[in-house]
């Protein structure tokens, strides 16, 4: 009997803890994004009007300044996201054995229409849009996807703006899609999704003439400024704070402005000074190479960098300037990052939300992590993204044990779930920034891990000097707890020594870089680096751990050498 009782409790509680995690995802949605899921329109008609709208190109071509590496080879063989397969084998659009959604998404983008060198690929590319039509009739799935549909019809646009042929069977495609894509605007999801689909509208709008296309074009402009206005945050942070997507929508924006340019209209004035700001944000959250910070859902080879941008807005003749004021000590506080520089040591620390509060979809559980730099070598690094899929692979890359910070008992700061769930979430406080005897101090503190025990909290202080990191770790609260810090080196430095009292690290040519110290034990762990998708490269994790009855306090230096 007394088994029985046990297991119906166990159920219940298991019951109980599902229908929490629910209630703190849900609680933050929008009524858009309730209403949207029930009424999303499932049969489309496209009426016939649309095929009667005229065509209309620019007095100049489109130019593509941020080139892209080329995913087809002459060999027919196309690699996309660190996976290649046949562009001659039968249906390659639909479920490919062994590819993820995001795989196929990218393949129904088109990218490579607009990537470098594609002038000399006009037939492969004729070639392939062919086939693609005969296999991806209206409404097929993934490839008319909203979000698919949105980028494919800018890439397409892009290219035959460019100087390409467009086919009549191809006209009529671009048409079904542009308005199928018009009546199901992601409003659903918003955030990026929501500007990808106001893109693609703006885009078909002055590609095409008569009323219908005037709409298009429209509503469009409209959800887009209006979205600007809501997304970008006053610190000219994107406010799902994924400095990969920041760059895919300042990308977007300055597609736009060349749009506008090229069918001569007005730029609305307001997104001079969005733009300027998302630059400014941009800069402060990469490397002086241009590599972004592997904050939240980030991935190289996705999209632009600094200076590529810095580029296209040079084209654009926008008032934009690469040489922002870099001040020592810089602290986002409405996205939450900082970065703190002193002589060749640069810190860029996380003391903010986990994402977006309605749209958190690409955060992580990484309260209170970091990367260091130095001598613009990237020292620690968060782990990376390699994969949307629902696998664990996805789990253990968004978990706070993934990440430059301290875990308890190995649990999550904030409830990372499924692929893009985030149930209760780490709330960050007492944030302070000074300096002082020749030091940068950054300090918080934050509440994620109150669902253990309620009396527990995090604090952090980071010291910054021109010598040396010195990271203090309080932890508030009561009763004995597995505490561990995790600091994941960059593949491109290893560790020679393994003493349990410091830790030595060499950089390729074998000379040293840095030293670490900690008041507990010092362990490597063999780890992984995810720098792109479908990329895992070998690493090392310095883990300090001890079994502490709290209040407790671990101190780690990291000297320079």
């Amino acid at each position: 009997m007394h088994y029985l009782v046990s297991k119906l409790f166990k159920k219940i509680n298991r019951q109980i803890g599902v229908g929490a995690r629910y209630y703190h995802t849900i609680k933050y949605l929008r009524w858009q994004q309730v209403f949207y899921r029930f009424f999303l329109k499932k049969n489309i008609k496209i009426s016939s009007e649309v095929f009667l709208l005229k065509k209309s190109f620019p007095e100049s071509a489109w130019k593509t300044i941020t080139y892209k590496p080329s995913h087809i080879d002459f060999n027919n063989k196309i690699k996309l996201l660190n996976f290649s397969i046949s562009l001659e084998q039968e249906n390659i659009w639909q479920n490919i054995k062994d590819c993820d959604l995001l795989w196929l998404y990218h393949l129904h983008y088109f990218s490579d229409l607009i990537s470098e060198n594609h002038f000399s690929k006009k037939e492969q590319h004729q070639k392939l849009i062919k086939n693609w039509l005969q296999h991806n009739p209206l409404g097929t799935s993934v490839s008319w996807d909203p979000y698919v549909l949105s980028i494919r019809i800018v890439n397409w646009i892009k290219w035959i703006i460019s100087g390409n042929e467009l086919t009549v069977s191809m006209e009529k495609s671009l048409l079904e899609q542009v308005s199928f894509l018009n009546a199901r605007i992601e409003w659903h999801l918003l955030g990026n999704h929501l500007l990808s689909n106001a893109k693609a509208l703006i885009f078909s709008g002055l590609f095409f003439q008569g009323k219908i296309a005037e709409d298009w074009y429209q509503k469009g402009l409209n959800i887009l400024d209006s979205e600007l206005q809501k997304q970008i945050l006053k610190d000219g942070g994107h406010f799902e704070l994924s400095p990969m997507y920041h760059s895919l929508i300042l990308e977007d924006i300055l597609d736009v402005i060349q749009l506008l340019k090229l069918y001569k209209k007005s730029i609305p004035h307001e997104w001079m000074f969005i733009v300027r700001r998302m630059f400014e944000w941009m800069k402060i959250l990469s490397s002086p190479n241009g590599e972004l910070a592997f904050f939240n859902d980030t991935a190289l080879q996705t999209s632009s960098d600094i200076n590529g941008l810095f580029k296209y807005a040079d084209y654009l003749n926008l008032p934009i300037f690469s040489d922002f004021k870099q001040e020592n000590l810089i602290c986002l506080k409405h996205s939450g990052y900082c970065r703190l520089k002193k002589n060749h040591a640069i810190l860029l620390a996380d003391v903010g939300k986990v994402g977006g509060d309605y749209l958190p979809a690409h955060g992580h559980a990484d309260c209170l992590s970091f990367e260091l730099i130095l001598h613009d070598q990237k020292i620690f690094v968060n782990s990376g993204t390699s994969t949307y899929h629902h696998v664990a692979l996805r789990a253990v890359q968004r978990s706070t044990l993934a990440h430059n910070t301290l875990s308890i008992d190995k649990k999550n700061s904030s409830d990372v779930w499924h692929r893009f769930r985030v149930g209760k979430r780490a709330r960050v406080s007492k944030i302070s920034f000074t300096e002082h005897d020749k030091a940068l101090i950054l300090s918080a503190a934050h509440d994620g891990y109150q669902f253990i025990q309620k009396n527990i909290f995090h604090h952090r202080k980071w010291y910054l000097s021109e010598d040396y990191l010195l990271i203090e770790d309080k932890i508030n609260g009561k009763g004995t707890y597995d505490l561990a810090l995790r600091f994941f080196l960059h593949p491109a430095l290893k560790i020679k020594n393994n003493f349990k009292e410091e830790v030595i690290i060499f950089n390729k040519q074998g000379g040293p870089v840095a030293k670490i110290t900690a008041t507990e034990q010092l362990k490597i762990l063999p780890t992984f680096y995810y720098p792109e998708f479908n990329l895992s490269i070998p690493n090392e994790c310095i883990l300090v751990s001890a079994k502490k009855r709290l209040p407790a306090c671990i101190i780690t230096k990291i000297t320079f050498l």
